[in-house]
């Protein structure tokens, strides 16, 4: 989500898209912050707000993410025909996108 936002997200922007409170996003991104994946900057004109922004190393550990990803989603579908395969994901994608819409997110732009 944060690497498809070069200018990053505030906490409580990605906070919102993830569904949950800025809290719970904030000690996610304390327990991932050893990694260097990302960087915390300020908010001009907010000294509250921080943004979240990938750095090159989070960027260059998206390949990586992205197959575990892959992964288990076959290991989820590998017994499913690939008729319903599709059909099953088509579903999950349109629930997602009511559900972001609910929580005011809208659904996720590709």
């Amino acid at each position: 989500m944060l690497a498809q936002e070069p200018a990053g997200l505030t906490v409580s922007e990605l906070a919102c898209r993830l569904g949950v409170e800025p809290p719970t996003a904030t000690r996610g991104l304390s327990h991932l912050g050893g990694g260097g994946w990302f960087r915390r900057e300020a908010v001009p004109g907010d000294r509250r707000q921080v943004r979240i922004v990938v750095t090159e190393a989070g960027r260059d550990v998206l390949p990586e993410i992205e197959q575990v990803w892959s992964d288990l989603a076959e290991l989820a579908l590998d017994p499913t025909a690939p008729d319903r395969r599709d059909q099953a994901l088509t579903v999950l994608e349109e629930a997602s996108d009511r559900l972001r819409g609910a929580i005011g997110d809208g659904p996720l732009a590709e």
